[in-house]
């Protein structure tokens, strides 16, 4: 018999028949296939209520929510996504919306959840309550208006990110049942490695990995580089008419390095946009950086072992497809 469902009826018949015929619990057990106290309890279920069905009663009907609670219910979830069961029970209590003998259960609040609301249990995305203020969302508003006045091709995005020289270790394993997963993995360094990424849709315009932190000379020192670079046909990947897009990290903005940068660029003719605070999803250098973790982690020896050149192998893996796909989830295509 199947564990967590009841016994179908003609076996039951067939254990109250030899039941009837003074055959014992455990030659019933080992004639049809049940535990001996399943057979005893088929038995005396028989004697006391004269009957072989699975259930004295029929099953009690769901219980409904209720317009009002199911309208509570939604706001909960959409105002706190992470909010747990028991706290929706307790508002509906705190808010007076239920008393204490009609206040839903558990089970009815997660199927008023999944079949009435259609939710599903997902991963949070996070967003900085500081990313909402009034004069950020007109930042944004001000950089959305600058940044449609260029053409996809005209636009360049710079980031940087750190990668620490480690192995990437697994979380999880197999091993016997009833014994521990057990294996020998190496811990992080102090190792860690910058990666400059200047990118655009058509491509890695320029990048570079250096040891340890970034800092304002080396920002200065890679775009003195970039500004030289060109594609296969000659042609300066930043030219006249383009923008550079970068976040607001602190040595962005510091003293002479924003000023000299501006130059710089501006001598070429490009020209130099920070993009709002607390808002990285307008960088498509970052699903770039998620690429290139994924790519050491799937080559973990190979990253510990030569973590710069597992770096750059990654980048150099990095398509012009994938790069107009990045610039197409980040909105700009």
């Amino acid at each position: 018999m199947q564990r967590g469902f009841p016994t179908p009826f003609l076996t039951r018949r067939r254990i109250l028949e030899l039941h009837l015929k003074g055959v014992s619990y455990g030659e019933i057990a080992s004639t049809t296939g049940v535990s001996k106290s399943t057979a005893h309890s088929i038995c005396c279920k028989y004697e006391r209520t004269g009957s072989l069905t699975a259930r004295d009663r029929p099953a009690r009907e769901r219980t409904k929510v209720v317009d009002n609670v199911l309208q509570h219910i939604e706001f909960y979830k959409r105002r706190q996504p992470s909010i747990y069961l028991r706290e929706i029970r307790r508002k509906l209590l705190d808010d007076n919306v239920c008393t204490a003998e009609n206040v839903p259960s558990l089970a009815t609040i997660h199927r008023a959840i999944t079949e009435y609301l259609n939710m599903s249990r997902k991963k949070i995305s996070s967003l900085a309550a500081e990313s909402m203020t009034p004069s950020i969302e007109q930042y944004t508003l001000d950089f959305i208006e600058t940044v449609s006045d260029y053409n996809i091709n005209q636009i360049h995005w710079f980031d940087e990110s750190s990668v620490i020289r480690t192995t990437g270790n697994r979380r999880f394993g197999h091993s016997e049942i009833g014994t521990p997963a057990v294996e020998i993995q190496r811990h992080a360094s102090n190792a860690t490695y910058t990666v400059n990424l200047l990118v655009s849709a058509t491509g890695v315009d320029h990048s570079d990995v250096i040891v340890g932190p970034s800092n304002g000379l080396e920002l200065l020192n890679f775009f003195d580089e970039a500004v030289r670079v060109t594609d296969n046909f000659g042609n300066p990947c930043l030219a006249v008419g383009d923008c550079v897009i970068m976040d607001n990290c602190g040595f962005h903005h510091a003293r002479y390095v924003e000023q000299n940068l501006q130059r710089l660029l501006q001598a070429r003719g490009v020209r130099l946009i920070y993009q709002p605070p607390y808002n990285p999803q307008f960088n498509a250098c970052e699903p770039c950086f998620n690429y290139i973790k994924s790519e050491l982690r799937s080559n973990q020896d190979f990253a510990y072992r030569f973590t710069e050149l597992a770096t750059a192998n990654a980048i150099a893996n990095i398509t012009p497809g994938a790069c107009r796909f990045f610039a197409r989830e980040c909105g700009y295509i």
